[in-house]
This record gives structure tokens, sequence and C-alpha cells, in this order.
């Protein structure tokens, strides 16, 4: 495959390899994210579009998905279960905390009224990095209703006829561990939800095998079992309103080649979606029922590239939750873009060489949001001729060339 879920800027390539295990576990948990094939070749920019507002409004998007499980994150993993499993003591974080839920595609689950729970130490895990190195602690449980389907597809890919069926259950693969790695893994369907579980970081005890880690953390595993299978019924799926604007179908019509070579003064640049793999997994399966979707900037028959945006019809809510945490953070770095509407909204997160410079941008209640590779000539290979400190200088003219065209396509 191009480009790993587990990578979400999948636009360079690491220096250096896993092990063996680590690599093969990488597999297995991310390729469930690949999709599709290229999108349709390049159109032009659109040479009309409405003129913006003098001074656009930040509204925030009033419709919101809320979770579709009765219970909530500590009743499916009670804490005083986390405490043997880790040398130090974890919270609950905030949406948008790690990969999982700050961006449009990853948010694209929670649109389905989806759970998404991390727990964590203080150390936070950009997705390029080792969480061995970091000393990064966590689990991250994602429980999707209605997924039985999508589960089925999944298990039938990645089962492959090895894993042991998990005690309360067929429909299970695992839980299993790497003690190499200290971190353990679970998917299964409890009646109808969907789950998937992986805790990093384990060891609390004097653990030095992979079966000791799975005795570690199957009280875990039981409470989880048991508490979601006493899940109700499900209740409806929320529905984007009315009111969002429609988004275009084609990568290029938000950015165009010709405009990514521009701001990138690198090329030749392709713009489109390069996933490849099986089309299962919870990843894939948030952006099939919403219409999310990531696309790719990648030089011309290469596998590398400068970055990607992502988009989520209807998924504005996600801005509004996740800007309040980055104005606390201090990571904005400006909060416009030209071109917007009244009603729309637009930040820049782009003052760390070392993290992906984004951009958000809240448009007719969807969200896109593009990030640019981060400034790390130690620890990537960037393609040839590129010098991705130029890109990063440009992103505002990225975004600003999303808004115009986005304007052009609504009109």
């Amino acid at each position: 495959m191009r480009h790993s879920a587990g990578s979400q800027n999948g636009a360079y390539t690491r220096v250096g390899r896993w092990s063996m295990s680590a690599a093969a576990l990488g597999i297995a948990l991310f390729l469930s994210a690949c999709a599709g094939q290229p999108a349709p070749g390049s159109t032009a920019p659109p040479s009309e579009r409405p003129q913006p507002s003098e001074s656009p409004s930040a509204a925030p998007i009033e419709a919101a998905p809320s979770a579709r499980l009765a219970a909530g994150c500590d009743e499916l993993v009670p804490p005083a279960l986390l405490v043997p499993v880790f040398a130090e003591e974890l919270s609950l974080r905030p949406i948008g905390f790690d990969h999982s839920s700050n961006g449009p595609v990853a948010v694209s689950l929670l649109q389905l009224g989806s759970v998404n729970c991390v727990w964590a130490n203080d150390q936070t895990l950009q997705p390029w990095e080792s969480a061995s190195v970091k000393g990064y602690r966590g689990v991250h449980l994602t429980v999707v209703p209605e997924g039985e389907a999508p589960w089925l597809a999944y298990a039938e890919t990645y089962s492959g006829g090895q894993e042991v069926p998990f005690a309360h259950s067929e429909n299970a693969l695992g839980p299993r561990c790497v003690a190499e790695i200290e971190s353990c893994f679970f998917q299964a369907l409890v009646g109808a939800a969907w789950v998937d579980l992986t805790i990093t970081g384990v060891g609390a005890a004097d653990t030095s095998n992979d079966d000791e880690l799975v005795e570690l953390i199957t009280p875990l595993t039981d409470a989880l079992v048991q508490t979601l299978s006493a899940e109700p019924e499900a209740p409806p799926r929320w529905t984007v309103p009315t009111t969002v604007l429609p988004l275009p179908a084609d990568c290029t019509d938000f950015l165009s080649d010709a405009q990514a070579e521009e701001f990138a003064a690198a090329g030749p640049l392709s713009v489109g979606v390069f996933w490849d793999g099986p089309r299962v997994g919870q990843f894939n399966h948030g952006m099939n029922e919403t219409g999310a979707q990531r696309c790719h900037l990648n030089m011309a028959d290469s596998d590398s590239g400068i970055g990607y945006f992502d988009y989520l019809p209807g998924g504005g809510w996600g801005f509004d939750a996740l800007h309040e945490g980055w104005k606390a953070a201090g990571t904005i770095t400006a909060d416009t873009v030209p071109g917007l509407r009244a009603g729309d909204a637009a930040v820049i997160r782009c003052g760390v060489p070392e993290e992906a410079c984004t951009a958000d941008i809240r448009f007719g209640g969807n969200w896109i949001q593009l990030n640019l590779t981060a400034y790390l000539p130690d620890q990537f290979m960037y393609p040839e001729g590129v010098d991705i400190r130029v890109g990063r200088d440009n992103i505002a003219d990225f975004a600003a060339a999303i808004v115009a065209n986005l304007n052009g396509a609504v009109s």
C-alpha cells in the first residue's frame, strides 16, 4: 500500500525501519483504512466566484451529532481497571487529543454516533512517532453502532484463521498482545456494536511475554464486553442539516494539480486519492457512510508527496468542537483565510516546524482540513526537489485557493 492510516501525513517516507513484529502489527491495524483508486485528472480552477462578505461571521454550527450508545467512556472502560495495566495514571482526554479525532476523516465515525475514547498520560504523540520512544501510555477505544456488516467484512479480511476466539464470542479478534512493543489489541462485534481497542505502553506488572500481557488486560476486555452486551438498541443516526452546502465530488475540485505545484514550488504534483488495499475497517467505514475523503498531494507516479487534505460533508460541527482547544493551546497562527463567506470560518496552525502545518476551513457547514508535512529532515526522506518549508510558508495560499475553488463550485 502507498500510505497507511497510521501515517496521518500520508506524504513522506520515514527514515529507518520497524522491527518485524511492529511492522506486522502496523499492517494488521492500519491496512483497513486504505481505499479506492486515484481520483480523475485535474480540472481548472473557476475563473469567476462570488465576492466574500467584508466581515465574515464565525457563527458556530448549531446541529451536531451525539453518541448513540447509552454507556459512556468510563462505563465502557472503568478507570479502576486501568490501574493494574499501567505504571502511571492515565486521564480521559477530550476530542482532538490525538489523530483518532483531530480531523474531518477521523471524526467521520463520530458523525455516525460512534464513541471514541482516549485515556493517556501527559505525552502527546505525532502519528509518525514511536510510542516507546516518547514514553506514551494510552488506551484508545472506538465503538461503532450498527456495525455488523462492516465488522464481518473486516473479520473475513484479517482473521486468516489464526486468531484465538475471544471467550465471550466467536466474533472477535483477540485480545492479543505483543510484549516487544508493550501493546495489546482487541476487535470484536458485541451485539450490534463494532469494537476496536488498542492499549499502548502495557506493563505495570513484571510481564515478559505476550500471554502475560493478555492475562493483564483480560479483566478490562471482559468488562467492556459485559457492558456492551447490555446496550439497548441504538437511536436513529444524526442527519446532515439541509442548510449544509454540497461539496464537489473530486479532489481537484478543491485544489488543482497546478495550484499545488505553484504553492509547493515543486512538481509534477498529482492531487487525488491514493489509498490501496482492502476497503474494510472502521476508518474506511466512516468515510463510506459520510462521504468523507482524504486527498493526497503526491508527486506524480510516486508513493510520496507533501501532505493531504481531508473533508467531511456536514462536518462543520467538528471544526467548532475542536476550535476552543486550538485557541487554548495557543497553536493558531492565523484566524482567517481570504474569500470566506459570511458564516464560514478558518484557522491556520503552523507555528511548530516539527509538527504538521494545518489549515482548517469551515465552509457551508462542512469541514476541510489541509495538512502539510512536518519539517524533520533527520527523520523524513522528502521527495526529490521538494523543500517542504516552501509549501508550509505558503499554506495561506493553499487555503485561499481551496476556498476560492469551493466558492466557484457552489455559485
